[in-house]
């Protein structure tokens, strides 16, 4: 996937309601809000195929987590959803977690 994942910034998920005009911030049904975490994805040295891209990830957490802009993070349980609409398409990435602890697992992001 990816050499190495750096923190940019974190920002809360909105959702629309259409009724009321208003945004609020997205939760899960017990309350927890969602955020998105961008993230720097930095391509290994002798990858010619890819460049660096930041890509968002969400998670849900009771309070926004803490990232220091350009270190790296972890996510636990990261996932890649592909997903289409409309002549559209891409992947969504969600996490359970971000851990922002130097190399937790005691590898890199292969």
């Amino acid at each position: 996937m990816a050499a190495q994942a750096l923190g940019v910034g974190v920002e809360p998920v909105e959702t629309y309601d259409p009724e009321t005009r208003t945004r609020s911030q997205k939760t899960r049904d017990d309350g927890t809000p969602q955020w998105e975490v961008q993230v720097m994805l930095l391509p290994y040295e002798d990858d010619d195929r890819h460049s660096a891209a930041v890509v968002p990830v969400k998670v849900y957490a009771k309070t926004a987590p803490t990232i220091t802009p350009l270190k790296p993070v972890h996510f636990v349980r990261l996932m890649a959803i592909p997903w289409a609409m409309e002549g559209r398409n891409g992947i969504s990435y969600s996490a359970d977690a971000v851990d922002t602890r130097p190399n937790p697992a005691g590898g890199d992001l292969k």
